[in-house]
């Protein structure tokens, strides 16, 4: 147990000297930050990352197929530009693709805790073939993809009527 504690207020230093570091250079390295983390941090599986990326690439990907002009690469950063500062439609796919998406998947923690998404039970439940497939990565891409280039066709085409002046 001592030697727990002892660990304990190492780390402690450790932390402390890396948040230091931190503040003088602006910045850490990752192998820095997982040089003091504890290796069942570290080393284990991450998920549920994959969801909303999927949604948000569905979105990306609708949006260049549709698209038939480049970006204003100007306007990108105007908020009173073609593009606005807020589009709605890509928020809302993006949060209505991650929603049914986590309800898809499955995660493993440890035996005392594995998360069963809300609708697992529409592809067989948690002892079902599918419970581990992690579809709702899938489903996400789907929703944002799908979702984007029914709805999105109308906002790119008011986008596109104005001439690029990328200069």
């Amino acid at each position: 147990m001592a030697s727990n504690i002892m660990d304990t207020h190492e780390q402690q230093s450790e932390i402390k000297q890396l948040i230091t570091k931190g503040k003088e250079q602006g910045f850490l390295t990752y192998a820095e930050v997982n040089d003091i983390l504890p290796d069942d941090i570290v080393d284990r599986e991450k998920h549920g990352f994959g969801v909303p990326i999927a949604a948000w690439a569905g979105i990306f990907l609708a949006d260049t197929i549709i698209r038939k002009q480049g970006y204003a690469e100007k306007e990108l950063y105007d908020s009173k530009g073609r593009y606005g500062s807020w589009r709605w439609l890509p928020l809302a796919l993006f949060a209505i693709g991650s929603v049914i998406g986590w309800g898809f998947v499955s995660v493993y923690f440890s035996d005392a805790f594995t998360y069963y998404g809300y609708f697992i039970g529409a592809v067989g439940g948690p002892d079902g073939g599918w419970a581990f497939a992690n579809l709702g990565v899938l489903f996400s891409l789907v929703v944002g993809f799908l979702g984007y280039l029914i709805f999105g066709r109308a906002a790119v085409k008011k986008q596109e009527s104005t001439p690029l002046d990328n200069d």
